[in-house]
């Protein structure tokens, strides 16, 4: 069990045309839109899709040398912020004090506590902590949100993959702040891969180390820097999955099997608004 983090409820992505985004990823993983926020303090729009209980936020740009946009600029659209459920936002603030990690942001409404962790002090990632004060609900995608909740291709995020040039320094970053020890270590496709649990142990953070020079993960690093590398969505029919993927036109770049007997697929990043997806089918 993890402290301060319940599980990893929302992924966001920053996308050039929030329209188009929208209908891609909604034809792909047959879900559909529940929420939409104001952000202009951010200088974004954005809407909300929820999977099965968890969230893809999709972010689009509107005011011109915003954060977002300078995210853009740099890395193009992909993979954004990590947002996770907290148990006590004001036990995280006292250990984010401690450990001298700063706030970014922080906002505290009706409904929920939001702390947003300065990425200079996390990887050059930018994680949300979102405390509702309601069991149960989801306020940053709104009241209705269960009713738009779908399963049939995907029913959950399973993990999220950050790139890093020292696993070992973001892993023992997550211990100290977070308590969290690694759950698995090895190493696969040129990568050193440190997986650590959320909460009861049902999704994952991995950070990834590039350890051969020729790896695509390697070169990735070397052009963008450390952040978020991929994510992992839970699906109940894999091949299901792959079918509705391929009539998009999205490449499967390969399928797996792990020790655990469950299956996986990889969906190719130029593929899907460049974010590097895996489809995973569990035992």
């Amino acid at each position: 069990m993890t402290k301060h983090l319940r599980a990893l409820r929302q992924v966001a992505l920053i996308a050039r045309d929030l329209d188009e985004s929208l209908r891609f990823w909604s034809g792909l993983l047959d879900i559909e839109e529940c929420y939409r926020d104001d952000l202009s303090a951010f200088g974004l729009s954005n809407v909300l899709l929820p999977i099965g209980e968890d969230f893809l936020e999709l972010l689009q740009v509107e005011i011109a040398g915003s954060a977002g946009a300078r995210f853009l600029e740099r890395h193009g659209e992909g993979l954004y912020m990590t947002i996770f459920e907290g148990s006590d936002a004001a036990a995280l603030e006292r250990d984010l004090e401690e450990t001298q990690i700063p706030l970014a942001w922080k906002h505290d409404n009706p409904h929920y506590v939001s702390i947003h962790l300065h990425p200079k002090a996390m990887g050059r990632v930018l994680y949300s902590v979102e405390h509702p004060k309601q069991s149960g609900e989801w306020p940053p995608a709104g009241f209705d949100w269960r009713r738009h909740a779908r399963t049939d291709i995907v029913r959950g995020i399973a993990g999220v993959g950050m790139i890093t040039a020292d696993a070992d320094e973001d892993a023992g970053r997550w211990r100290r702040l977070f308590g969290a020890a690694p759950a698995r270590e090895w190493e696969q496709d040129g990568l050193r891969i440190v997986q650590m649990p959320i909460g009861a142990g049902d999704t994952f953070v991995e950070f990834q180390q590039p350890v051969d020079p020729a790896a695509p993960a390697a070169r990735y690093l070397e052009r963008h820097g450390p952040g978020m590398y991929y994510w992992a969505l839970e699906t109940p029919d894999l091949d299901g999955a792959m079918e509705r993927a391929r009539a998009q036109g999205v490449t499967i770049i390969r399928e797996d099997r792990n020790a655990e007997g469950g299956r996986s697929a990889w969906l190719h990043p130029r593929t899907t608004h460049g974010v590097l997806t895996e489809l995973i089918e569990r035992r």
